[in-house]
């Protein structure tokens, strides 16, 4: 980004040559003034002295010659004036692609990582929810000994804080209302002491990637209390 003290060449150039063709048509202006001048001055030559009329015409015919020119000026202006003003177009259309080209690749240098990281998250998913399914397995046998409930904690921990380095966050499902935009319900159970909606059980977790949700997580819920017979 340049320094805000510096001035950007492209617009300096506008504004030099939008300049260059101002001081031109004040120029061509003051020309024809002067031609007009010169010619209400010749007006005025036959009456204060008939013997200066050769000279006169000469005044008249150098004053429309120089009037050509200047008319001709005035349109080669105009010309410069139509091309100035389609290059300021064609620049503006230039850099606003440019800015559209520059947000494409700060969008695909911020979604390329993130899409590498979902795609070996969505292959790490089965892996995930065999680990999860023995450590909980492992941690719910009463005869596990103090040694082996401490390592397999710590390597329920590590995994843990292994994906959220990663950024990728479980979700936590049973115990909270159902939501449809998290949980995939595939069973309804009734359940006494349990709102109705509530989550029950979790067949798999649900997982997020940087607040994006990668995969529901797939849940029994309270449903509606059976009919008596």
């Amino acid at each position: 980004m340049a320094d805000e003290g510096q001035q950007d060449p492209v617009k300096s150039a506008k504004f030099r040559a939008t300049d260059t063709l101002t001081d031109w048509d004040s120029a061509l202006s003051d020309a024809l003034a002067a031609v007009e001048g010169l010619r209400r001055d010749s007006d005025i030559v036959p009456a204060l002295d008939a013997g200066l009329a050769p000279n006169n015409e000469a005044v008249v015919a150098e004053q429309a010659q120089l009037r050509n020119e200047v008319e001709d000026l005035r349109a080669e202006l105009t010309v410069a004036q139509q091309g100035l003003a389609r290059a300021q177009a064609e620049n503006a259309q230039l850099t606003g692609q440019t800015a559209t080209l520059r947000r494409m690749l700060q969008r695909t240098e911020t979604d390329l990582p993130l899409q590498a990281t979902r795609k070996l998250l969505e292959s790490l998913l089965p892996a995930l929810d065999h680990l999860e399914s023995l450590t909980t397995f492992m941690l719910a046998d009463e005869a596990l000994s103090p040694q082996n409930r401490e390592a397999v904690e710590m390597l329920e921990g590590e995994w843990r804080r292994a994906l959220a380095r990663m950024q990728i966050e479980p979700l936590e499902a049973v115990g909270q209302p159902f939501d449809p935009n998290l949980h995939q319900m595939i069973a309804q159970h009734y359940a006494d002491g349990v709102a109705q909606g509530m989550v029950l059980r979790q067949v798999h977790r649900g997982y997020t990637l940087q607040g994006k949700l990668v995969r529901s997580a797939a849940v029994v819920v309270r449903g509606p209390k059976p009919p008596t017979s």
